[in-house]
């Protein structure tokens, strides 16, 4: 059995609840199987399941009459760069929410540990 340290183990559940690939990837990536894989989340996160990111409402395009104003499709064109921002922003947060809630874990798991000593 090869030892891993805790900071792989963590980083590895982080990239399995935020994968946007599948188990087996995330597996390969970091060395492991994927039973090793969803035993350190179990251990990390205490059993809980990963949370999904929530699907994205996709709003259909509005078709542009002709003669509209050059304005509208600048507002358009905008207002795509900045859902796009919208979106990796919501994944960094989602990450972020990850790695604190491993790192709170990894946190009671050391002061179980050293109350034990």
């Amino acid at each position: 059995m090869i030892k891993c340290s805790q900071e792989k183990k963590e980083q590895a559940v982080i990239d399995l609840c935020s994968r946007s690939g599948s188990v087996a990837e995330v597996a390969r990536c970091h060395g492991v199987s994927r039973v090793t894989l969803y035993q350190w989340k179990n251990q990390l996160l205490n059993k809980e399941p990963c949370v999904a990111m929530p699907e994205k409402t996709i709003i259909p395009k509005l078709t542009i009459a002709e003669g509209t104003d050059l304005a509208i499709e600048e507002l358009r064109s905008e207002k795509v760069i900045l859902e796009k921002q919208i979106a990796a922003l919501e994944k960094v947060v989602y990450r972020l929410q990850l790695e604190r809630d491993v790192l709170e874990r990894a946190t009671e798991v050391l002061k179980k540990m050293r109350a034990s000593i």
